[in-house]
């Protein structure tokens, strides 16, 4: 397999601020800033890390998840070119490490007892650029990686999930329509999938173990490169213990070619997967979004699969894109962020009730609870920043918080 080296760009450390600084708080303080920092860390730094320091090709945080001590490890992107990956602790909102030469720039997974972390990173082989398939290991005390590069065996890698009794770790390919099980003692991969779904994109396990689901893109992707479209967009029902493709579940089959050929006209579209658990291993709820046409499919078991038990309207196709989704602690409620829609929505588990919209961002991508369920932190693409939301469950009040704007910290370096 060939991969592309990360694109990076190279600045003067005698131009880089130290320290971090939160969105709209730099203006005015050039000055006093250049006489307190510049001089000084040029020096330091200069003399640490010679004249040049790398920088990151990208300020758009992507995905994240967190350690057992609440820092957030998050790629960045959205492209492979772009990839890079930092850890940034969600309190002090600050970021405390930098891995420039990482190109990371999707999946980010905390192993669920082991301080140890899993993040990848994919772009699809096209014309254009070379296909990638990579995933790294790090140890979570240390912020050490673990071991080398490794290979998806595949391209365009992107979904990452555990299976409930930990003993599996899986990564699935969106280009090649194909994954790997890795074992998380050894992190070797033990065995490849031949077939997991058609552009196969986010991973999640039913609670029993019994499935691994994974969401499926459509024929017009709102999201990620022409070369992830597909053809039966829906819920890809995968065996866990024969690796086999059960069946692509398709809530919505209803679209022409001429809907297809209009970009007005919204087509399905699915990313955003994720699983609620009920009272017992065999009950629980699959949540589904179609980000073309705005809809959230509850889905549960049924036989030897699942089945579409609850419809949610979650705004208008083609300008909302709702892009994924994550729970709190205790699955009261969710948090969706939406792209398209510039927003990240808070919805009530329990009644599928859209309680809250707050105003996130363009290219708002992933909303996740910070440990406690205080506060959430959303990655925000396009206007390249970190969104706090403060969260009062218990009131059932949600408003923004403080924000970070990476694009302001001359691309972070040291």
């Amino acid at each position: 397999m060939t991969t592309r080296e990360t694109r990076r760009r190279f600045l003067q450390t005698s131009a880089v601020a130290g320290g971090i600084a939160l969105a709209g708080c730099l203006g005015g303080d050039d000055d006093e800033n250049g006489a307190e920092n510049g001089d000084e860390n040029g020096d330091e730094n200069g003399e640490e890390n010679g004249e040049e320091a790398a920088a990151f090709a990208s300020a758009s945080p992507v995905c994240h998840d967190y350690t057992h001590d609440g820092e957030a490890y998050v790629t960045l992107g959205p492209s492979y070119a772009d990839g890079g990956l930092i850890v940034f602790d969600p309190e002090s909102f600050e970021i405390t490490e930098e891995f420039p030469d990482i190109p990371a720039n999707c999946g980010t997974l905390a192993h669920p007892t082991e301080e140890k972390f899993y993040v990848n990173a994919g772009s699809a082989d096209t014309e254009e650029a070379d296909g990638a398939g990579d995933w790294w290991v790090f140890d979570t005390e240390s912020h050490e990686m673990i071991g080398d590069t490794r290979s998806t065996e595949g391209y365009d890698a992107h979904g990452v999930m555990f299976t409930p009794d930990n003993e599996e770790l899986w990564m699935v390919n969106r280009d090649t329509d194909d994954g790997v099980i890795i074992d998380p003692e050894t992190d070797e991969v033990i065995e490849e999938i031949d077939e997991v779904g058609e552009s196969p994109d986010i991973l999640a396990a039913s609670p029993d173990g019994e499935f691994m689901f994974a969401s499926t893109r459509g024929p017009e992707e709102y999201s990620g490169p022409h070369a992830i479209a597909g053809t039966e967009p829906g819920v890809a029902v995968i065996d866990v213990e024969s690796r086999e493709l059960v069946e692509v579940v398709e809530p919505d089959q209803d679209y022409t070619e001429e809907e297809i050929e209009d970009s007005d006209s919204p087509t399905p579209d699915f990313h955003a997967i994720n699983v609620v658990p009920g009272e017992s291993e065999d009950e629980y709820e699959v949540w589904a979004i179609d980000q073309g046409r705005a809809n959230m499919y509850v889905l549960e078991p049924s036989g030897d699969s699942i089945e579409v038990t609850e419809e949610v309207n979650l705004g208008e196709g083609t300008e909302e894109v709702p892009h994924m989704v994550e729970y709190d602690s205790e699955y009261r409620y969710a948090a969706i962020a939406s792209t398209g829609g510039a927003k990240t929505q808070i919805v009530r588990v329990d009644d599928y009730e859209i309680v809250e919209e707050l105003d996130t961002g363009a290219g708002s991508h992933f909303a996740g609870w910070n440990p406690g369920d205080e506060t959430l932190l959303v990655d925000v693409i396009g206007d390249t920043k970190f969104v706090e939301i403060e969260a009062d469950i218990e009131e059932e009040e949600f408003e923004i918080g403080q924000e970070l704007v990476l694009s302001e910290l001359d691309q972070f370096p040291n």
